[in-house]
């Protein structure tokens, strides 16, 4: 996805619960690109294309399992 579309699909993905500014992504993207977490696969109209690298897709799915622990925990918590 190129940057415009990242933004929109962080808003539809969480039901505009997370909105990212255009100064903050592209700032994101800069260091992800420099940590190798993305990487640009085309520039057409100057629209750039990024992918997640698997350092990135890594990353992710450490996150999501972190998030779900604390689902767990909550849930716990709650009794539930």
């Amino acid at each position: 996805m190129h940057g415009y579309e990242i933004m929109q699909n962080i808003t539809k993905i969480t039901e505009g619960r997370v909105r990212v500014g255009a100064g903050t992504l592209y700032s994101l993207i800069s260091r992800f690109e420099n940590e190798d977490i993305v990487k640009k696969i085309a520039t057409h109209e100057n629209k750039k294309t990024y992918i997640l690298t698997s350092k990135g897709k890594e990353i992710l799915q450490e996150e999501l399992n972190r998030l779900k622990e604390l689902v767990r925990d909550g849930n716990m918590h709650l009794g539930e």
